[in-house]
C-alpha cells in the first residue's frame, strides 16, 4: 500500500474548536480498512490528515468519509456555538 497519498492541514478558529472536531472524528478512524490508512492529528488550531491508499478510489473514499465527519462537526459547532465552551 502507499501508491496514493494525501496530506492536508485544516485551520480552525481556535484550539478548542480543533480539539472538538478531532475528538468527534477519532472514533470513526479506529476501523481498519484493507485499501487505505488514515491518520489524523491535532496541533494547536489545526487538524492534520494523512491518507495513504493503494488506489485512487480508496483514497477518495477515505477522504470523503473524514471530510463529511469534519464538516458535520464544524456545522454543529457553528450552529450551537459550541466553540465558546
Amino acid at each position: 500500500m502507499g501508491a496514493y497519498k494525501l496530506k492536508l492541514a485544516l485551520q480552525f478558529g481556535s484550539e478548542d474548536e480543533a480539539a472538538i472536531v478531532y475528538k468527534a472524528v477519532l472514533p470513526d478512524l479506529k476501523r481498519k480498512h484493507k485499501r487505505s490508512q488514515t491518520k489524523v492529528s491535532v496541533e494547536g488550531d489545526r487538524i492534520k490528515m494523512d491518507i495513504v491508499a493503494s488506489d485512487p478510489t480508496a483514497l477518495r473514499a477515505s477522504f470523503n468519509s473524514v471530510a463529511k465527519h469534519i464538516a458535520l462537526s464544524k456545522e454543529i459547532i457553528d450552529r450551537f456555538s459550541c466553540s465558546k465552551l
